[in-house]
């Protein structure tokens, strides 16, 4: 789930939940629905009553609310038909863990002395084979609103004497539930972009492709456990978020800081294409501004690393994703992509549909619908929220202009906002 490998490069630090106190944080709900099913995979899986999942959710929101973290819990809404391949495949896995669950079950009821490494297959089998449904997140919603109505009573009451519990109540009576139009992880940045929230808690690298998109500074928290958590940001841009002596941070170097020129290169660095520091391109004895942004080159990295709507070329992960990417770093932002899939094509097998496959895929990062805000919002493409001149180019000046035009109807049509939660 998520850009691969990328967490594993990322420069994150742990520090104490207490220290994001006062913050808003815009959460991957189904990120957690999904951590909670595994407490309860057997019963999800085989489709039994429960609502232990939602349980979970409510007291993460409320051990939050402690901490002095106001939430924004975000729901995945429609499925972007870009995915449709990739949601196949999860279902057809989905399928595969459940039937192998239930003979591993059958196995472990005909037999009482079975061992703990049977009996662990099948649990993780059922964890496998979880889908988190529209039921789910609406009987999530309903148990998060219950908590927060509770709270609101609390926090207003004249018998609710304890002054820290009355915060607490007040905190978490702030809590908010938005179902976006389709990916949340699209919808987690928008908040940020809009100032709505001030970071965001998700465990899908994906978010922080959505930020180097709108090439934005917010705290991305990943992992949480007890009082710790592991963040990270972009600080300046791109070089600032790996290890500077990783193979992967010193490739980052070259994307640059977000709204700055890449640094000097090395002469063994140099691209051979002329080019100058403001990356201009001599023409009819003219000169033609190129568009160059680390944000840019942070994105088409992570599309050709693979994501979740295109699958990454055999023996390309993120690290030569990055070096393939840095070493075309002159060359304008709309011709690279297809200039790297190119000489990628030299080394390894490449699909003759690839292309079009992370074209479509970066158009996501940028176009991808989401909503403007928490009240009254519209749905918009996530780049109308920012000043950018570097998303990718749909004018109908030209062939491959048009082309991409076509391709973000893949990401779906626009949707209307569920009713304020």
């Amino acid at each position: 789930m998520g850009i691969k490998g990328l967490h594993g490069q990322l420069a994150t630090r742990d520090v104490e939940l207490g220290s994001l106190r006062g913050k808003r944080l815009a959460i991957d709900g189904h990120g957690w629905l999904h951590r909670a099913c595994c407490g309860c995979a057997e019963e999800v899986a085989e489709g039994s009553v429960t609502e232990r999942y939602a349980d979970y959710v409510v007291d993460r929101v409320a051990a939050l609310a402690r901490a002095g973290i106001r939430c924004v819990l975000v729901f995945d809404g429609d499925r972007a038909p870009i995915k449709a391949k990739t949601n196949e495949e999860r279902r057809r896995r989905r399928e595969r863990c459940l039937r192998k669950a239930r003979e591993v079950a059958d196995l472990v009821a005909k037999n009482d002395d079975t061992d703990d490494g049977l009996r662990d297959l099948q649990r993780r089998c059922y964890a496998g084979a979880l889908e988190v449904t529209r039921e789910m997140v609406v009987t999530t919603i309903r148990k998060v609103r219950d908590e927060v109505d509770e709270a609101r009573k609390k926090s207003s009451s004249s018998n609710f004497q304890r002054e820290r519990y009355q915060r607490e109540a007040a905190i978490l009576a702030e809590c908010r539930c938005l179902v976006a139009p389709y990916e949340s992880d699209a919808q987690l940045a928008a908040l940020c972009v809009v100032g709505a929230c001030d970071g965001i808690l998700s465990e899908d690298s994906d978010v922080v492709a959505y930020l180097a998109a709108a090439e934005a500074d917010f705290l991305v928290a990943s992992k949480w456990v007890d009082s710790r958590i592991s963040v990270f940001r972009f600080g300046h841009g791109p070089r600032s978020t790996a290890n500077k002596s990783s193979v992967f941070g010193k490739q980052l170097r070259i994307f640059g800081d977000f709204n700055r020129s890449a640094p000097s290169l090395p002469e063994e660095k140099k691209p051979e294409r002329k080019s100058e520091t403001e990356f201009r391109e001599e023409e009819g004895g003219e000169k033609k501004k190129k568009s160059r942004s680390a944000g840019r080159m942070f994105v088409q990295c992570c599309v050709l690393a693979g994501c979740d709507y295109v699958e990454n070329v055999a023996n390309v992960g993120v690290v030569t994703a990055a070096k393939a990417v840095a070493d075309a770093w002159s060359l304008d932002d709309d011709e690279r992509l297809a200039t790297v899939v190119g000489r990628l094509g030299k080394k390894f097998h490449v699909p003759d549909v690839y292309m079009d496959q992370v074209a479509a895929a970066e158009l996501a990062f940028y176009f991808a619908p989401v909503f403007d805000g928490l009240d009254n919002a519209a749905c918009v493409p996530f780049c109308s929220l920012f000043q950018t001149k570097n998303a990718p180019a749909v004018d109908d000046d030209d062939d491959d202009g048009k082309k991409k035009k076509k391709l973000l109807k893949v990401l779906g049509a626009p949707v209307k906002p569920e009713a304020p939660q």
